[in-house]
């Protein structure tokens, strides 16, 4: 009787840990309530034999990923700020969230190597105001100023995806459906194939 009760107590307990977690995972993006801030991660598997040194030069060379520090099997850098393509997503001008529209895209990425897989880590998610969303807000709050902000860092930690009581934002869903796609198209080791020199 008492393996019973401990076991209902014990399944109980699993039940209502969750609850309690400080980290809440939305496909693969993490948000860490605690410290307010977000990250990427994901375990890519190609479907072809590649090594560390050819998974390094792929995205040095293609001008994703500039290196500042690496080991045996790991690099660190920043992303290339670029835009994000939206059209290439499949989303058009009108169907993209107001805040990815023509910004230049930042983070910090971590690529760990292991067997023919790597795991790419992105942190300090954000972008580069380029004057748009603070011209909207200025003119509707204000009117006609000029904007302070263009060329400022914006994160996506805190406020823009936390509320007050550090729950996660839902309607920040549209947009980390976006950057997902945009992430997962930076970071994927893509090979080119050689054309047949007889066409």
């Amino acid at each position: 009787m008492f393996e019973k009760i401990a076991l209902v107590i014990v399944f109980c307990f699993l039940l209502i840990l969750p609850s309690f977690s400080q980290v809440e995972e939305i496909g693969n993006f993490r948000f860490d309530k605690a410290e307010r801030t977000v990250s990427w991660v994901k375990v890519f598997e190609p479907g072809q034999d590649i090594d560390f040194n050819s998974l390094k030069t792929y995205f040095s060379e293609n001008g994703i990923i500039n290196i500042i520090s690496e080991d045996s099997n790991s690099f660190k850098g920043e992303f290339e700020k670029r835009p994000i393509d939206n059209q290439k997503y499949g989303y058009s001008r009108g169907r993209t969230p107001m805040v990815l529209i023509d910004v230049e895209q930042i983070f910090n990425v971590s690529i760990e190597f292991k067997e023919g897989r790597y795991r790419a880590i992105l942190t300090n998610l954000g972008y580069i105001d380029d004057g748009v969303m603070s011209d909207l807000i200025n003119r509707s709050l204000v009117g006609q100023t000029s904007t302070t902000s263009k060329g400022n860092v914006e994160s996506y930690n805190g406020d823009f995806s936390f509320k007050g009581n550090n729950k996660v934002r839902k309607n920040i869903t549209s947009i980390l459906e976006l950057l997902d796609k945009f992430y997962l198209d930076m970071l994927t080791f893509k090979t080119v194939e050689n054309l047949d020199e007889d066409w």
